[in-house]
């Protein structure tokens, strides 16, 4: 089985004015590119339009992300995620998301989206509210997602021009040990911090990580590598692949290939060798597992 667990679904209206978590990359040259391999993101994806691309991809599933920011007048609502889980529901895994600011409001729709049938949430505490991921004003948002049972996806790494000092992804440690029930999943494994994350997992039991874009925008060598050195600590089984909308039918075959690609370039030598099992596990068998998904 293969998860995606990175997608978006959308209307163009849901992203509001311009945004500014990729204002750096489109001074160095990158989001211009970056853009064009994103499958429908700005313009907006219908559920229908992406099971498409999946079907062509060979993607089961796809865990579909959603994203609420009412100072930047950009909201993917949850029911809108709803939606298409209900449409589609052997195909969607959906998240719910709430305005991080929005006090008790933000806790009673919390349980709104549980209500819904959503399994969890997406946040960006650090590029959408500018605030630290282990904010004190953020704490009772981790707190009820506990309580309610939901699985947390946060946005780390880097974006814009937010500090990175508030997009670093150890800052998720303080919040795993302080709700260590609850499942914590550090989005895009926190970019060039993926060995951080890695030693998070090993510490942290609760502690997940995904990829999302790095097919199109981290090196192959930066791919195998982490694979690899999370296979070497035991970690491998928690690592999630996702795309953020990078077209699927280019990223499986190239996730695919990783294997065979460390091998013929070398690649991290004193780590353990990929398998083709392993990327199976990778590309679904772990989210089979996280949500609960029959795999029979």
């Amino acid at each position: 089985m293969i998860i995606d667990s990175h997608v978006w679904l959308s209307k163009p209206e849901h992203w509001g004015g311009k945004g500014v978590m990729d204002d750096a990359m489109y001074k160095a040259g990158w989001a211009a590119r970056g853009l064009g391999t994103k499958t429908g993101l700005l313009k907006g994806m219908s559920a229908e339009q992406m099971v498409e691309i999946m079907d062509e991809a060979g993607v089961d599933m796809a865990v579909c992300h959603a994203s609420k920011v009412p100072h930047l007048n950009s909201e993917v609502p949850p029911s809108f995620v709803a939606a298409a889980v209900d449409k589609y529901p052997d195909r969607y895994i959906g998240l719910g998301s709430v305005d991080l600011f929005g006090g008790l409001s933000a806790l009673r729709e919390m349980e709104e989206i549980v209500d819904m049938g959503l399994v969890g949430m997406k946040i960006s505490p650090a590029t959408s509210f500018d605030i630290p991921l282990n904010d004190p004003s953020i704490m009772p948002i981790y707190e009820k997602a506990q309580e309610l049972g939901m699985v947390i996806f946060v946005h780390t790494g880097w974006s814009g021009y937010f500090l990175l000092k508030n997009q670093h992804p150890i800052l998720l440690d303080d919040v795993a040990v302080e709700f260590p029930d609850l499942k914590l999943v550090v989005v895009h494994a926190g970019e060039n911090y993926y060995e951080e994350v890695v030693m998070m997992m090993l510490k942290n039991p609760n502690v997940y990580a995904n990829t999302g874009w790095w097919g199109f925008l981290q090196p192959v060598e930066t791919n195998v590598r982490f694979l690899k050195y999370a296979k070497h600590f035991m970690v491998l089984d928690k690592v999630l692949w996702g795309t953020d909308n990078y077209d699927c039918r280019e990223d499986v075959p190239f996730v695919k290939s990783l294997p065979a690609q460390a091998a013929e370039h070398n690649i991290a030598p004193g780590l353990p060798e990929l398998t083709d099992d392993d990327i199976a596990d990778y590309m679904g068998n772990n989210a089979a597992r996280l949500f609960g998904v029959d795999t029979g």
